[in-house]
């Protein structure tokens, strides 16, 4: 017969009427905030119902500093034939780097240069102590279609800097132009331009000055 658990995380040391039913011996918790106390309520059903209990036990806990959570960013990037990205990692004082879950020879730093595609993640080693990466950064490489070009917003609002676009490829009249959320800037048009197709995505925007029309022909 499969034991079954009632279990609680609480900022009180009291335990609570009730818990969350598992039949399992690890849950993964989310939403805590950090450096933070908490307790962890566990307790046994008896038999198989979950209808009768034993006594609860608790155990408290720290959460780690905000500093201290291993993570990698950026989380995305897209790089030219030819391009390279500083990734940096955070939360310890070392890092091994694995590119598709492997180890990379050699990159051991908490910033790492990468030039290939693939899914980037690190071990964060701090005070003794190896932690995986809580994310990844998945970087692709290639070029752009010719009727397509991306806002990246690297060093400005500029619309006609090609430093703001990926690959430095500026939007024409034939373009779909692909505006994407996390930049550091977003394009500022301040003339009338005709462009085949404006893909705005979650999280960004296009300011465009009044009396400026944009101009979507579709082909």
């Amino acid at each position: 017969m499969q034991q079954l658990y009632q279990y609680a995380v609480t900022s009180s040391p009291i335990p609570p009427a009730s818990g969350t039913a598992t039949s399992g011996n690890t849950v993964t918790l989310q939403g805590l905030n950090p450096s933070s106390i908490y307790y962890i309520h566990v307790r046994s059903a008896c038999g198989d119902l979950l209808s009768s209990f034993g006594s609860w036990s608790t155990i408290s806990f720290i959460t780690k500093s905000s500093n201290h959570i291993p993570l990698v960013s950026p989380e995305s990037v897209s790089l030219c034939n030819g391009g390279s990205q500083l990734l940096t990692a955070t939360g310890g004082s070392s890092a091994q780097w694995l590119l598709n879950g492997q180890p990379i020879a050699g990159a051991t730093s908490l910033v790492y240069v990468v030039s290939s595609a693939g899914t980037y993640s690190a071990i964060i080693t701090n005070n003794g102590c190896s932690l995986a990466t809580i994310n990844n950064t998945l970087v692709t490489v290639g070029t752009l279609p010719p009727d397509t070009a991306e806002w990246i917003g690297a060093i400005s609002t500029d619309w006609n800097n090609p430093a703001n676009w990926l690959c430095g490829q500026l939007p024409q009249p034939a373009s779909t132009v692909i505006v994407n959320g996390g930049r550091n800037f977003y394009p500022h048009v301040s003339s009338n331009i005709t462009l085949k197709a404006l893909q705005v995505n979650n999280g960004a925007s296009v300011n465009v000055d009044t009396g400026v029309v944009i101009t979507l022909t579709g082909n």
